[in-house]
């Protein structure tokens, strides 16, 4: 017998918006302060590239010849930074993001589990009022976990039986495959060549496509 989905996991970042502006901007800032770290010589494309890897491996390949400790310092500057420069602009949900997630969440619960920080997320929800359309959320900078196991404790806390995730990147469809969750690429995201059974190419289609195709 078919299946239907019973809830929606959302990736952030190149899902529901693009913050990587404010960001590059922050990074840019931390290699002005830092001026005795090795760092590399990052771009704005650059740091398309790295989202979906946790904050941790992102300054890593910022700051490839720093040590640990060094790196530790520079996340929690980094940490305290960003909050208040995603307050001055910069970052932009996708088209549709509200309206879309007010219909699914008539039919579904809802979740965001994000491989960023607990300070990038509560800028996110100041910053945009949807907060009352999830049931929970997680963010590896809560857990210290990776999005897998993130997945893993949002459907064991909520009994959630047929969860789909969706996502712009191999990680994120790596993560979901760990988890046997069906994974719906975001393909107006950032990942490219993302393989995938399941795809949208913008987020309003979403509503009409878990109820017209066969995921499970």
């Amino acid at each position: 017998m078919e299946q239907n989905a019973d809830s929606v996991l959302f990736d952030l970042d190149g899902t529901l918006w693009d913050a990587v502006p404010v960001i590059f901007r922050v990074i840019q800032d931390l290699f002005r302060d830092y001026p005795s770290v090795p760092a590399a010589d990052t771009t704005l494309d650059d740091i398309y590239h790295y989202m979906g890897l946790q904050t941790w491996d992102i300054l890593k390949l910022c700051f490839p010849g720093a040590e640990d400790e060094t790196v530790q310092k520079i996340m929690d500057d980094y940490c305290s930074r960003l909050h208040p420069y995603l307050k001055q602009g910069g970052a932009v949900l996708y088209d549709g993001v509200e309206e879309t997630l007010h219909t699914l969440s008539e039919r579904y619960q809802l979740f965001l589990v994000s491989n960023c920080d607990a300070e990038y997320l509560e800028g996110f929800w100041d910053l945009f009022n949807l907060k009352p359309y999830f049931t929970g959320w997680i963010c590896a900078g809560g857990t210290g976990r990776p999005k897998d196991e993130n997945i893993r404790i949002v459907q064991k806390q909520y009994g959630l039986q047929h969860p789909v995730y969706v996502g712009d990147t191999n990680k994120d469809r790596e993560a979901a495959e760990k988890t046997n969750v069906p994974f719906i690429h975001a393909a107006y995201g950032f990942g490219k060549d993302v393989p995938a059974v399941h795809r949208i190419s913008k987020i309003t289609e979403l509503p009409d496509y878990l109820q017209t195709s066969s995921i499970f």
